[in-house]
């Protein structure tokens, strides 16, 4: 059952690994009644990136970060991230690749793990709860046993 008014997402990535993952979840939270936002999507020829991306950032509760080794290596990424949180916006790490490094900004964050595709509708499910409100309150509890993975 999607929101009674959409959750406005943004979609954090690296496009030279994370492109595939955003698309499909872009493609399935907007299935699910959220507004969704992805770059390549919804920024116009002609229009400044980064100050369109900035303004989405702003408006948007939850900010998605695909964690991959070309986010971590990403200054526009990681400055992503850091905007979510200066703005006090819910920022949601989502390991897209085993194994990849995360910045310190998002150790103390629990994450979701999409590395597995075989797993890939379980932890769709999970972050749709998630996304929506529903754990929410978990989170701080979740996070010392997330952080020794």
């Amino acid at each position: 059952m999607p929101p009674s008014e959409p959750s406005r997402v943004f979609i954090s990535y690296a496009r030279r690994d994370g492109a595939e993952l955003a698309s499909r979840l872009q493609a399935d939270l907007s299935a699910q009644g959220f507004d969704a936002w992805l770059d390549k999507q919804r920024i116009a020829g002609g229009a400044v990136w980064t100050e369109e991306i900035e303004r989405e950032i702003d408006s948007r509760e939850v900010t998605v970060a695909l964690l991959t080794p070309c986010s971590y290596e990403s200054e526009i990424c990681r400055a992503e991230q850091h905007r979510c949180l200066r703005k006090g916006r819910r920022l949601v790490p989502v390991l897209a690749a085993s194994g990849a490094d995360r910045p310190l900004n998002v150790y103390a964050r629990r994450y979701r793990d999409f590395s597995d595709v075989s797993n890939y509708d379980v932890r769709l499910g999970e972050l749709i709860t998630y996304v929506r409100g529903n754990n929410v309150a978990t989170d701080a509890a979740d996070t010392q046993a997330v952080v020794t993975q």
